[in-house]
């Protein structure tokens, strides 16, 4: 009897257990806020806001509602492969004309749509048995000049790694480093592809700690080779 494939088992343990994987990142609005902010800096700065945006894995729609509050002026078409989340989603954005939801493997295409300004991706590499033939299905649908900007988290975070370890659908999220994310990347064909460390940051938990964190993140910098292992995570970003 074969064995199942990683991407096979990811798909499973994602239908299977949509309702925890969702509750699991229910209570982390500020997480997907700072990366939503972190994500519209940088198609911002990019001159992209007002164009149209690609998200890879858009889950239960947390991000995607961040982001178009962020950027009402773009559009954005958020995919996912799964059922479950593509509802959750729709739900969550219901209310923003600037966000539609379509169902897509994250190495697939959309049929019938023309090339992106932005393709966006969060936490969505690490799950992915070919990090690099996905990176190169997104280049594809990227028009030339495009810019990429995918968030993983470090597997070194004090909270983050300790939560994944009883996870099926996290075992890979171990291989993240800077080295491999830039490595996937430039062999997918884009181009001046940087990787950046995040502010450590506390995924959930009473506002004070947060607050608290937040003003340690100064003196966390500082010290940069501690503040680099413990990172939040890392920002990719890539053009076409």
């Amino acid at each position: 009897m074969r064995k199942p494939g990683h991407d096979e088992r990811q798909r499973s343990a994602f239908v299977r257990d949509a309702d925890r994987i969702l509750s699991s990142v229910a209570g982390r609005n500020r997480t997907y806020a700072r990366k939503a902010r972190m994500a519209a800096g940088r198609i911002e700065s990019a001159a992209l806001a007002d164009h149209r945006i690609l998200e890879i894995g858009c889950g239960g729609g947390f991000f995607t509602r961040e982001l178009a509050l962020r950027l009402p002026r773009a559009a954005i078409v958020a995919t996912d492969a799964f059922e479950p989340m593509l509802h959750a989603c729709r739900e969550r954005v219901r209310d923003l004309p600037n966000v539609s939801v379509r169902q897509m493997d994250a190495g697939g295409s959309l049929a019938g749509e023309r090339q992106f300004d932005v393709v966006c991706a969060v936490d969505v590499i690490h799950h992915l048995e070919n990090p690099t033939d996905a990176l190169r299905a997104w280049r594809a649908q990227a028009r030339p000049g495009g810019i990429l900007v995918a968030i993983e988290a470090n597997p070194f975070h004090p909270v983050l790694g300790l939560k994944a370890l009883p996870n099926p659908e996290e075992r890979r999220f171990f291989l993240n480093n800077p080295a491999r994310l830039r490595c996937w990347t430039e062999e997918a064909g884009w181009t001046c592809v940087t990787v950046e460390r995040l502010p450590l940051y506390l995924p959930a938990g009473p506002p004070v700690l947060a607050e608290t964190l937040d003003r340690l993140e100064d003196l966390l910098h500082r010290g940069r080779r501690i503040w680099g292992l413990f990172s939040g995570g890392f920002l990719i970003s890539a053009k076409a």
